[in-house]
Order: structure tokens, then sequence, then C-alpha cells
């Protein structure tokens, strides 16, 4: 309230001579000093400075942000996001109620933000779990959190060590991995998924980093089998080398007639497996091909019972008896049989 004969005129926001507002209010839009100035119309002088207040807005637009790295992650990998607004960038467990102070105190990862730059928050050392990202600009407002992400272990086990094939049946087969978890036998072609492998599984073992397991083959027959390593994550590695799981032991023969037999009589022999039993000249090779190659006489053999190997029109000399199995795995040589006149 201006005394008798003066008037208050603003003058916006510099102190000028303006006389086109002389209410006594006025609207301040932006920040900045703005200004009043007294006039003395009887005398018509202005005052030689003006009254003045500062105006300041406070902040109170939440920073926006953009291009958060999505989930999952590897442990130890960074995340990158970008503020609308300078200030700052923070990383805090999934859950962190969402005001300044809780945010800050709770923490695990964070950056200076620059007006859309991408900023990058490191993950070395914060552990895995769930975590989001919000942005505060420099008046402490929060933003929107970003979706979840998951920090997790991504990188799958790898195997070594794996036992080579062809291996007998029933023997163990052992291997390797770098990480702990479970090593599985399964039949080749499973496919290198956790659920497949857990479905196909025909033998397994928890695994020790870098400790071997052995997988037993007891009972499961024979065939083309491969190895895979899960960690406890549920990665898992590439598939071992393809191992074949088949009949190594070779028959055994007994109760071979012994020699010298006349030429014309028979020779008994008896194989502990089903197969052949095949009579050859003595010095023929112990492999299937020399043998079938050479025989002079053969008979189908059946597991423990005896056969009977025709000696008619042999040329006389010696003669070793041979039994194979169905995989082609070749016995020892009899003693040596004569046959003679």
């Amino acid at each position: 309230t201006p005394p008798t004969g003066i008037i208050y005129y603003w003058q916006g926001t510099s102190c000028g001579t303006l006389m086109n507002h002389s209410s006594s209010t006025t609207l301040a839009t932006t920040d900045g000093s703005y200004y009043l100035r007294a006039y003395n119309s009887t005398g018509a002088v202005w005052a030689t400075t003006c009254a003045s207040t500062v105006v300041a807005f406070p902040d109170l637009t939440p920073p926006v942000l953009s291009n958060v790295t999505p989930g999952p992650i590897e442990e130890g990998d960074p995340i990158d996001a970008t503020s609308n607004e300078d200030g700052m960038i923070y990383l805090v467990p999934d859950g962190t109620t969402a005001s300044y102070s809780s945010i800050v105190a709770n923490r695990v990862a964070s950056a200076v933000a620059t007006a859309n730059v991408a900023a990058t928050l490191v993950t070395t050392g914060i552990g895995m779990g769930d975590f989001v990202v919000y942005a505060a600009d420099g008046a402490h407002n929060i933003s929107s959190a970003s979706p979840v992400i998951t920090v997790t272990d991504l990188t799958p086990p790898v195997l070594s060590d794996v036992t080579v094939g062809p291996i007998d049946e029933d023997d163990p087969i052992a291997a390797t991995s770098n990480e702990a978890g479970i090593i599985y036998l399964v039949p080749d072609g499973t496919a290198a998924s956790y659920g497949a492998i857990v479905a196909a599984e025909v033998s397994s073992a928890a695994a020790t980093a870098g400790v071997a397991v052995s997988l037993s083959t007891t009972g499961i027959g024979m065939g083309d089998f491969i190895v895979y390593a899960v960690d406890s994550h549920n990665n898992v590695s590439t598939a071992s080398a393809v191992i074949t799981i088949t009949d190594l032991t070779p028959p055994v023969l007994s109760d071979v007639t012994a020699g010298p037999v006349g030429e014309g009589s028979p020779i008994a022999a008896t194989s502990n497996e089903d197969g052949m039993i095949f009579l050859v000249p003595d010095g023929t090779a112990g492999n299937i091909g020399a043998i079938a190659a050479a025989k002079v006489a053969e008979a189908p053999a059946t597991a423990a019972t005896p056969v009977s190997l025709p000696t008619a029109g042999l040329t006389l000399g010696n003669y070793v008896v041979y039994a194979v199995d169905g995989y082609d795995n070749v016995s020892a040589a009899s003693a040596v049989i004569a046959v003679v006149d």
C-alpha cells in the first residue's frame, strides 16, 4: 500500500520506468528477480532505486530413464542406462523403496548422469539377484524404476577328461566339470537343454569343480551315449564326444578236444558266449578277418554248449580253434591240435 501521492509500478525482471502495471500483485512465470518502483505522481519523479524479490521455482519433475540394459545378465557384466536430466543413476536391489534416501542407502552401484548420455553401472562383486535402476536429478526427484534386471550365472560349465569310447558294457565313465553341479550320461542325440537332459538321463553324479566323477553304466545296455555337465543355475555344457558302450570282452574257450586226432574225427569245443567257433590252421592271426579267411571248419555256438567241428577231408597238420562272439571279439587260441592219419 503506497503512501498518498505515490504509485507503485511493477517493472518485471529489470528496474525500469514502466507505468502499465500498478496492481497490488504480479504474476511470476520464470525464475529471477522481480522489481517494484515508486513513482511520485505529484512531482512526476521516480524513486532512485527499485525494491526487488527473488523468485525460484522448485524442480518437481522426475527424470525419465531409457535404454536400460534388459536382464538377465551375467554377473560382472555392466548395466547401461540413460537419464534425460543431469544427476545420478543408481542400481539397487529390487524392492528398494522409491525415495531418494532409501535409494542412496541401498545402492550397490552408481554413476554420474549427463542428460541423454548413457551411463554404465558396474556389477562386479554385487552378487546375483534381482535389481532395478533409478535416476535422480539435482533436486532429488526420482524416476520410475526400470524393469527388474536379474544378475545371474549365464556361463555354461566346461567338460574335460571324459572317458573315450568304445568301452565295455558295465565299465564306468569318468568326466570332470569346471563347476559344481551335476554330470549326466544320456543317449546320443539328446538335446542340450536342462529339461531334455534330466528326462533322458541314464546315469548321473554330483560334480565338484575340477574333481573327476564316475558315471555307472551298469544295466543301461549297449549303444551310443554322450555326457553333459549342468551347473547350479542349469547352464548346460557342450556335449562330450560320442561314447559307444558295447561288448569288448572276448569269449572263453573250454573243453577243446586235445590232439592229435585222426583225420575225419570231430573236434569238440565250447564257448561261454553265443557266436561262432572256427577251426583254422595253426599260425592264423587272432582277428576276425584272418580267421574268416582261413577257416577250414565252423559251427554256431550257444553259450556253454559244446559244438562239433568236422575234420573230414582236412589236410593233415596243426590246427587251432577260436571262438568269436556277436561283437567280433575273438577268444584266445586253443592249444594246437594235430590232425593226423
